[in-house]
């Protein structure tokens, strides 16, 4: 059964199904914590971590099915706010649990016509196992041990508790989430040899199936969907100066890819529907002498080019966050 979506609808779609859940933000969360990925992640040996973060998201045009790139139609202007808040806590030594949850704020013109929607977003609850049992981070190599990353393995798992395309809603715009449960076994790695760090970090996604018998809030025949299986990941390279107090600040560019297949529809691919990603961020952070706190400033951004992108708008992303970790 083919899925009964507007143009525009599965356009905004394809749009959350990777706003909600951030691309992967990699930072050096073996030595001064304050999230990894998409995830809050703990330093080693710190008792817990709470994030607050805004979000200001600005769509500026879209890449079609075949990877080509328009730009939006004439008097447009697209944007997401979100605020999101997160808390992580170590439950063993090696081991910790988060959760996040995103409150989002639609404000939209789309050929003239404006709209305006808020509310909560899909809440991501992860769980962490770490490899390694000291801090990674060295000034010096003095043997081939020493070059061993901090090492995480974990699961992801996406609750849909924002308003998707299949809730109650007015139209696309007042989408907020993707309306499936997704769990992603991941990985990370981190090293810093000061003053460069480097990190890596991947997952691959499984979304699980749901029935449906009502889009945008007017019902239809009923049918079961299941989003396609998502992959990413994330290189990221950092460097650090450090203050006379021993407070310091990283200056980091990252490579960022994401990519989801086709979602089934009564078991039978749909070809309007899957998305690719190209991107790139740019972070400034700032921690304090005692590691306490942390504050980010990012900047994600993707080239307006062909093949950066399928199925999926191009934007501009800044966000401002702060952490406190408890040690």
């Amino acid at each position: 059964m083919t899925v009964r979506l507007k143009r525009e609808g599965i356009l905004f779609f394809s749009i959350l199904f990777y706003i909600v859940m951030p691309i992967n933000k990699v930072e050096a969360g073996s030595c001064c914590g304050g999230g990894s990925s998409s995830s809050l992640v703990l330093p080693k040996f710190a008792k817990l971590g709470v994030s607050l973060s805004l979000t200001n998201e600005h769509y500026d045009g879209y890449w079609t099915n075949n990877s080509s790139y328009l730009i939006d139609p004439p008097d447009s202007s697209l944007n997401q706010y979100r605020m999101t808040v997160g808390y992580a806590h170590r439950v063993a030594n090696d081991w910790q649990l988060s959760i996040t949850t995103p409150y989002i704020v639609n404000d939209n013109r789309y050929t003239g016509i404006k709209s305006f929607s808020q509310g909560i977003g899909d809440t991501n609850v992860s769980a962490f196992y770490e490899l390694f049992s000291k801090v990674q981070c060295i000034w010096k190599v003095r043997k081939w041990q020493d070059l061993l990353p901090a090492t995480y393995i974990g699961l992801d798992t996406l609750l849909p508790t924002g308003l998707s395309p299949y809730s109650n809603v007015i139209d696309s715009f007042s989408v907020t989430g993707r309306g499936l449960y997704r769990v992603s076994p991941k990985i990370l790695f981190d090293k810093t040899v000061y003053p460069w760090s480097f990190s890596f970090s991947s997952s691959y996604g499984y979304h699980f199936q749901r029935p449906v018998n009502q889009e945008y809030g007017n019902y239809i025949v009923p049918y079961d969907i299941r989003l396609g299986n998502r992959f990413n990941y994330s290189i990221l390279v950092g460097y650090t100066h450090f203050f006379d107090s021993m407070a310091f600040t990283t200056l980091s560019a990252s490579y960022a890819y994401l990519n989801e297949e086709k979602a089934l529809i009564d078991d039978v691919l749909n070809d309007t529907t899957g998305l690719s990603r190209h991107s790139g961020n740019i972070v400034l952070l700032y921690a304090t002498t005692n590691r306490s706190y942390i504050f980010k400033l990012t900047y994600n951004f993707s080239l307006r080019e062909k093949n950066w992108g399928r199925n999926t708008p191009l934007t501009d992303t800044f966000s401002m966050e702060v952490n406190y970790v408890l040690r």
